[in-house]
């Protein structure tokens, strides 16, 4: 069981940003809590608005105007739990910046970053062939694109292991 220690909570109309305080609820790992809050009841602006509101103060939460369902006025940068771990949510890196990342990665750190690759893909619920297929088939994958795909697959096949 998981417990939230605090909760990021920026209002993206006005930049302010608070911190949450979640005492009630405990989850049943972190990936229920991220899903709560990037998916979930807490990805609304609505259910955002009033923990933001109960985060300045307001101890139920209570909100003049209460913003319709929606997604974007409100984000949840991170959420920390109470075991020290820092869990991101609405982290909006380019498709560039994470290549960059990549690159920047000792050897080590991509060999680990693959393992995590693979750790996360046994839970898709569809299988690694299928998300593949659904990549070459992009109009946005470029050729370049396709080749170090191609690459990766020639050089991770010859034997080694």
């Amino acid at each position: 069981m998981d417990k939230i220690m605090s909760v990021e909570i920026r209002n993206n109309e006005t930049g302010e940003t608070r911190y949450f305080m979640e005492d009630e609820d405990t989850y049943e790992s972190e990936d229920s809590i991220y899903f709560a809050w990037a998916d979930g009841n807490y990805s609304c602006d609505c259910n955002r608005a009033i923990a933001f509101a109960r985060a300045g103060g307001d101890e139920y939460g209570n909100l003049i105007d209460t913003p319709q369902c929606g997604h974007g006025k409100y984000t949840v940068p991170r959420i920390w739990l109470m075991n020290g771990t820092v869990i991101n949510v609405d982290v909006d890196l380019t498709t560039y910046e994470v290549a960059l990342v990549f690159y920047r990665m000792s050897s080590n750190k991509r060999a680990e970053f693959f393992n995590s690759l693979a750790d996360i893909a046994y839970n898709w619920l569809t299988p690694l062939p299928s998300q593949l297929e659904a990549i070459i088939n992009r109009k946005s994958l470029t050729r370049g694109g396709k080749e170090i795909m191609r690459k990766i697959g020639e050089y991770s096949s010859d034997g080694r292991d």
